[in-house]
């Protein structure tokens, strides 16, 4: 039982710390950022979740539940996210200058480009994050999220 509370602290714990960085570092931002250039962090990181979104699909669900797991089956799941981040992050560069068009934002092409170069190294982070949840490893994982999550907000804030 006292594995399963302190699984359960540790997987709220990476969710909520999270969420209090990521709310830290947008108030902070609001603050530095003009109303337009905010607009655009706000458009980029929605475009960010969608894209992670997609980007899952249940892949690394996949590592998480199977009764047994082998390296190919790792290595399968590696590559079919790999693939499907290399195909997102070359939509999203691709069409970072029309949506800068479409939203009449002429700053927002540079943001997707540099985002979809960042997102391009998201699958090696994924699978990883699985095979700790698998492993019941949740104090590992709350610690590395928590430290992306901290990353990704000191390099927004810069």
């Amino acid at each position: 039982m006292a594995r399963l509370a302190r699984a359960f602290v540790f997987a709220s714990s990476e969710r909520y710390l999270s969420l209090l960085i990521n709310l830290g570092s947008t108030a902070i931002l609001s603050r530095l950022l003009s109303p337009g250039e905010f607009g655009i962090v706000v458009i980029g990181f929605a475009a960010t979740t969608l894209a992670e979104g997609v980007r899952e699909l249940g892949a690394s669900s996949y590592l998480v539940q199977a009764p047994t797991l082998n390296r190919d089956a790792v290595h399968t799941v590696f590559t079919v996210n790999a693939g499907l981040t290399l195909v997102i992050a070359l939509a999203l560069f691709a069409l970072a200058m029309p949506l800068s068009y479409f939203y009449r934002l002429p700053h927002l092409a540079p943001f997707f480009q540099v985002f979809a170069l960042g997102f391009a190294l998201g699958p090696v982070a994924s699978p990883a994050a699985s095979l700790m949840m698998r492993e019941m490893q949740f104090g590992r994982r709350t610690a590395a999220t928590v430290l992306v999550a901290l990353l990704n907000a000191v390099a927004s804030i810069v």
